[in-house]
């Protein structure tokens, strides 16, 4: 028997209704109110989700997701934000959403025909994607949202993964069943999920279904590692798959290897003009190494990066003919364009699959699949030396991928299939930034600054292509931004390593600050460290629920001479400074000279993954840094 309580909820949902059709039967349990425990942390709290991915073959798949969400303020809004992508390979055949208020009221009802279609291309961008984007909110919280939805599949390379939560998020209950009706052609991997799924033979197919229950919201915590290492997931994949004509194998990583590798078969022609320019260039160049450094130069200059994701095309590249007469290719047209290249000066290369990103997923390695998003380029020297090249960029130095590709597991591709390897991370001592200043104190508080700076590595990187592109006046309007004076004026600067011919990034510049140092009757108060202080917060965690990962490691090298105003001599100075852990050490001092006093400073972190038992050590470490930025010492005249 239905109690009261949901007898008069039912009749305020159909009486709230307004003559819309009702998409989903009430259910009184999604009625009442939030269990105090799922509304913890919480901005939202899923209810209710069930999905399915049923595979037929390896040319059909349908993915069907229904799910009850609460939503509880206005942190998970966009939780009613639909954004749901299609494109001939995936048909999304329906869309139907349901809002009721707190009262158990429906006060919105919605169908794929209440969404906007937009085309998922961008300004260097393209592809034959398009979105349908639905907007389901309520101005009242909490509020709930009933959803459903389908997608039917005719290509398998990319079967849908399941993250059943998010951030801030609390789920109730939740499960995920995949229909296998080959019997065997469907591999999965689930993480952060205890237990094994449910495995049931049926006559039409093997049933594979996980279920979660009581899952507590869980904060975003500051430098958290990937989603996929802290949430429940599943990554399924197509033992054998089918995109187009095209049809693969990814039991392994040698065939799906393989599979990539063919579709660039007799992709690397070049036309006669193009080796004769590779000729032209390469004329009395000896040196194996000079010769990738020159050819890559030249390939940077001659094409632009577009990304084009159409049909095949999404995986299949583009011809070394097409990027050399048209001057432009996505990731994977310019690594086959920039491989044939090479492979005419008879020096070897293999492209290399990789998903990349700061803070994304991990490729597994003991799951062969299709997890990349990205392709670079492996140069093997004949004195074996390896030069890793990322194609897309006109501007970043050979050898460097970014921060974005390091640490990564790649899919190296040779004729003989796949192999996993990691692409390496570069230490503190390559990603450097360091800055020398001479700063000529005046008795009124001004100084004038002679400030120099050098990049290496990861700084580097993020510097060159920041600027390379900028116009000289925008090139001074980021310096003037960079400089953390209150009152100055920039008298002349010198940006360094924005040509090919300057080996790192930085600039000189001369300023003039009007209030450097405070000045108080006889005594100047003077910052120790106003050029390069550490800002970034890293707030109060009670307890810290995952490891810490870092962009990159990375060294800052701070050198400042201060020529004290004539008469003057040190009162007081802050007390030297020296912290050394686990993942980095900070050393700081200052020293009396004639007239001068000399400023050093040296912040070293040496890891990149730090153990969630290390955050307290992490949080005083930084606040250490900070606060010694922050100090001054005194001068007074004598």
């Amino acid at each position: 028997m239905m109690n009261k309580l949901a007898l008069i909820s039912l009749v305020l949902i159909f009486s709230g209704c307004g003559g819309q059709k009702i998409l989903f039967e009430p259910n009184p349990e999604y009625i009442k109110p939030v269990s105090d425990i799922y509304t913890l942390g919480a901005s939202s709290s899923v209810r209710d989700q069930e999905v399915v991915l049923s595979f037929y073959s390896e040319d059909e798949a349908e993915y069907t997701e229904h799910g009850v969400i609460t939503i509880l303020d206005e942190e998970h809004r966009h939780m009613g934000n639909f954004q749901l992508f299609y494109d001939h390979f995936r048909e999304l055949e329906y869309l139907d959403v349901q809002v009721t208020n707190k009262s158990g009221m429906v006060v919105g009802v919605y169908t794929i025909d209440d969404a906007q279609d937009f085309s998922a291309s961008g300004s260097n961008f393209f592809t034959d994607a398009r979105v349908k984007v639905l907007e389901a909110y309520y101005y009242s919280y909490p509020y709930t949202i009933e959803y459903k939805y389908k997608y039917k599949y005719s290509g398998t390379l990319n079967l849908p993964s399941w993250r059943p939560k998010s951030y801030s998020q609390s789920l109730n209950e939740a499960s995920f069943e995949i229909k296998d009706y080959t019997k065997g052609n469907v591999r999965y991997f689930s993480k952060n999920i205890e237990g094994d799924p449910t495995v049931t033979e049926l006559a039409d197919y093997r049933s594979t279904k996980w279920e979660l229950n009581t899952e507590l919201a869980k904060k975003r915590e500051v430098y958290s590692p990937p989603y996929s290492e802290i949430f429940p997931n599943v990554v399924v994949s197509a033992s054998n798959f089918k995109v187009e004509n095209s049809k693969g194998d990814a039991s392994s990583w040698e065939s799906f290897g393989k599979w990539y590798y063919h579709l660039a078969a007799g992709k690397r022609e070049l036309p006669a003009s193009a080796r004769e320019e590779i000729d032209r260039l390469l004329a009395g160049i000896e040196s194996e190494r000079d010769k990738v450094i020159t050819l890559y130069k030249y390939m940077q200059d001659q094409v632009r990066y577009v990304s084009i994701q159409l049909g095949l095309g999404g995986w299949e590249p583009f011809s070394a003919d097409f990027v050399y007469k048209n001057k432009y290719g996505d990731c994977k047209a310019l690594v086959n364009y920039m491989h044939a290249i090479l492979e005419y000066a008879g020096i070897k290369a293999q492209p290399a699959l990789i998903r990349n990103g700061i803070g994304s997923p991990e490729v597994i390695a003991e799951f062969p699949s299709n997890q990349f998003n990205h392709v670079i380029l492996r140069v093997t020297l004949q004195s074996g030396e390896v030069i890793w090249l990322e194609c897309t960029s006109k501007y970043i130095k050979p050898g460097r991928i970014g921060a974005g590709n390091e640490g990564k597991n790649a899919l190296l591709v040779t004729s003989e299939g796949g192999k996993i390897m990691n692409t390496g991370i570069s230490d503190a001592e390559q990603n450097v930034v360091s800055r020398f200043v001479e700063v000529k104190l005046s008795e009124d508080g001004s100084a004038s600054l002679l400030s120099k700076l050098h990049n290496k590595g990861a700084m580097d990187d993020d510097m060159v292509h920041q600027l390379r592109p900028l116009s000289e006046k925008k090139r001074e309007e980021w310096l003037i931004k960079s400089i953390t004076l209150n009152d100055f004026s920039l008298e002349s600067y010198k940006f360094l390593g924005l040509s090919d011919e300057e080996p790192e990034t930085g600039y000189q510049a001369n300023i003039n600050a009007s209030d450097f140092a405070s000045a108080s009757s006889k005594r100047l108060f003077v910052p120790v460290n106003k050029l390069n202080r550490w800002n970034i917060y890293i707030p109060d965690e009670e307890f810290r629920s995952t490891a810490l990962r870092l962009p990159y490691k990375f060294s800052e090298i701070d050198t400042t001479i201060f020529e004290l105003p004539g008469g003057y001599t040190v009162e007081a100075l802050p007390a030297d400074e020296l912290v050394e852990n686990n993942f980095g050490s900070f050393r700081f001092s200052l020293t009396k000279e004639e007239g001068k006093i000399l400023m050093e400073r040296e912040l070293i972190i040496q890891e990149r993954d730090i153990s969630r038992e290390e955050y307290e050590e992490f949080k005083s470490f930084f606040a250490t840094v900070a606060k010694v930025d922050q100090a001054q010492f005194v001068i007074v005249k004598e």
